[in-house]
């Protein structure tokens, strides 16, 4: 799985939703194994669901709120010495802190300190949303990201501030960045900064 594929889930997202995006990318030119790199970008399709359904609001909302209409969407990836840095970052409502607290509480989870909650936000079954959609707000898909992440010797850390955003910050120590070369079956995520306007289809607009 490419880069592409994540972002072309994105798009669909926010077209069934009724919403525009704008989406910018930005990488280095890095090649890296496909076998083992697929999974990340594949579990990476969750963050962004939730990014699209649940933190970048509605058009009117937004606009009420002094923000664009259009929600914003960016997806990073840099060396960082040896390390690979993956960042997704959104314009959104930002992440519920004290409802993530409640469902921990709950369900017996700490809950006390903002590392306390960062560890729920992760785990099997928690979310900060009142409730779920077929694409998302379930408490699974940053579960198995963070799975994901780790198993690939990877952390995770995020930051999130109500009605300003999130970003989620993927760091993967050792991977060593090059120029591409040719190199057989390799994934090249060698993204150019770039930038596309997703508009929502004219049948969720007469919704």
């Amino acid at each position: 799985m490419v880069i592409g594929s994540p972002l072309l889930k994105a798009a669909y997202v926010s077209r069934r939703l009724g919403k525009t995006i704008v989406v910018h990318t930005e990488g280095s030119r890095l090649r890296l194994d496909p076998h083992r790199w697929a999974p990340f970008w594949s579990a990476m399709v969750h963050a962004i669901n939730n990014a699209v359904d649940h933190g970048i609001e509605a058009a009117d909302v937004r606009v009420g709120q002094g923000k664009p209409a259009a929600g914003t969407l960016w997806l990073e990836a840099c060396g960082d010495g040896s390390a690979l840095v993956v960042t997704l970052r959104d314009d959104g409502r930002g992440i519920d802190w004290p409802i993530l607290a409640s469902r921990a509480a709950a369900t017996g989870l700490a809950h006390v300190s903002q590392s306390d909650l960062m560890e729920a936000m992760f785990s099997d079954g928690i979310s900060s949303r009142g409730e779920a959609t077929t694409t998302s707000g379930r408490g699974i898909g940053l579960a198995s990201l963070r799975a994901v992440t780790r198993a690939l010797g990877g952390s995770v850390d995020v930051h999130s501030e109500p009605g300003v955003g999130s970003t989620f910050w993927f760091r993967f120590p050792g991977v060593m960045e090059r120029p591409a070369s040719p190199m057989p079956r390799a994934l090249d995520i060698g993204w150019q900064l770039s930038e596309a306007i997703v508009q929502p289809d004219q049948a969720t607009r007469n919704k």
